[in-house]
């Protein structure tokens, strides 16, 4: 009986490296779209990825861009406030209710739309 446990556990150790095997064998044409592309655009020399064309230099020097960026430079990634309710914990104790507010975030997003 043990002999056989030992065939049996061979195969299955065999059939796993087997299909562990077969991962690495797949061909680097098969590499999918997004490969294909990024492959296509390095040896043409260009870039897939181009700014915005509405977005001229001028855009991107105005004074409302650089007040943007300064903003964003000094903006806590997030602030905390406390709302009017508070959250009961289990010992009985009340605690204040903390929302999370984005400064810096919704900063970056009308920066990106204005002068991007």
């Amino acid at each position: 009986m043990p002999s056989r446990q030992r065939t049996l556990i061979r195969l299955a150790a065999i059939a796993a490296l087997a299909v562990a095997g077969g991962a690495y064998a797949q061909k680097p044409d098969g590499q999918g779209a997004a490969a294909a592309a990024i492959n296509e655009a390095v040896q043409e020399g260009t870039t897939p990825y181009r700014p915005d064309p509405a977005a001229t230099p001028g855009s991107l020097q105005s004074a409302e861009c650089r007040e943007l960026a300064a903003q964003i430079a000094t903006a806590p990634k997030r602030e905390y406030r406390t709302s009017g309710q508070g959250i009961e914990t289990a010992q009985g104790r009340t605690v204040p209710e903390l929302e999370r507010e984005r400064p810096r975030k919704t900063l970056q997003q009308a920066y990106q739309e204005k002068c991007l």
